[in-house]
């Protein structure tokens, strides 16, 4: 359904200023956009999803996937090859980016490909 809506000008700064002094990187992005379309469209009805912008399925599972490996992902594999590797010294290696990056690679092809696209 295609809503009719007046495009403001521009947000004003109290606004901006609400959304940042409310607002927490380390929260997790569906709770931030909520805070941010209420902030921006206080009358408007609350989007099912906090991730409003993406759609259902791969699109939104691989937003997700590459979320948390992005979050997450170098410090796994670090932790990984200082398991396997225990003479070598801890930490962000040239060895661990490669790997992390074939691995996030590698986890969105398995999203995708589960889900069917």
């Amino acid at each position: 359904m295609r809503r009719e809506f007046k495009a403001e000008k521009g947000v004003p700064r109290s606004q901006i200023m609400n959304i940042i002094d409310r607002d927490y990187p380390n929260h997790p992005e569906g709770e931030r956009w909520r805070l941010i379309h209420k902030e921006l469209f206080s009358e408007a009805e609350k989007p099912k999803r906090g991730a409003a912008y993406l759609g259902e399925g791969a699109p939104l599972a691989v937003s997700m996937a590459n979320d948390y490996w992005g979050s997450r992902g170098l410090r796994l594999v670090a932790e990984y090859l200082a398991k396997e590797n225990k003479d070598e010294a801890k930490g962000f290696s040239e060895e661990a980016l490669v790997l992390c990056e074939l691995a996030g690679k590698e986890l969105v092809r398995w999203v995708v490909e589960d889900d069917g696209y």
